[in-house]
This record gives C-alpha cells, sequence and structure tokens, in this order.
C-alpha cells in the first residue's frame, strides 16, 4: 500500500517509522551529519508542512520504502546546499518538485 501525504505527524506510526529508517540508513549505516530528533527519527529543515511523502508498506504495515517531495519554490536542497550540481539555472517552479530522502529500510 502507498500511503501519499504532506506534512507529517509523529503520532502516525506510518510517518515514525518512516523517520525512524531515515535514521538507521542515513545517519547510523551513511554516517551523515543530519539533524536526529528524541536521538531517533531524521528529520530536517525540509520536513516541513510544503514536503510530500510517498510512504509504501507492506501487508503487514511496515515500512518498505519511501521518497519526500519538496517544492522547488521558494528554497528546497538544490538550490540551498547543492547549487554548483547545476551548471545552468536552478531548476524552480510551482510544477517542479525535487525527489529527495529516497529510502528502502
Amino acid at each position: 500500500m502507498i500511503h501519499i501525504c504532506q506534512g507529517y505527524s509523529l503520532a502516525d506510526a506510518r510517518h515514525a517509522s518512516m523517520f525512524r529508517d531515515r535514521k538507521t540508513l542515513f545517519v547510523d549505516l551513511l554516517g551523515w551529519d543530519v539533524p536526529v530528533v528524541d536521538d531517533a527519527f531524521e528529520i530536517d529543515r525540509y520536513d516541513s508542512g510544503a514536503a510530500l511523502y510517498l510512504i509504501a508498506f507492506d501487508d503487514d504495515g511496515q515500512h518498505i520504502g519511501s521518497m519526500r517531495l519538496l517544492p522547488t519554490v521558494p528554497g528546497h536542497l538544490l538550490s540551498d546546499l547543492f547549487a554548483e550540481l547545476c551548471k545552468g539555472d536552478i531548476p524552480r517552479g510551482r510544477d517542479v518538485m525535487e525527489i529527495t530522502r529516497l529510502c528502502l529500510p
């Protein structure tokens, strides 16, 4: 099953499991220096009410994959932190989303 939502709540078990798996993957396994909330959840400043999440679950309700889609107006990861990766203009627009935090536990 795929759950699509805008924004998140840690009171929602689906959201909490995604952020927990993000911490395991990005912080524990890959060693990224990113924020960790309550020593359990990888949540950064782009995890806001504007972010869209696609979260996949198996039949038992276990998180099996997720990704975050960020609006590109105003700022996003590419424009704020990785602008040097673009040879030309940074992609932006109401119909342009940045895909980040693809997480497979």
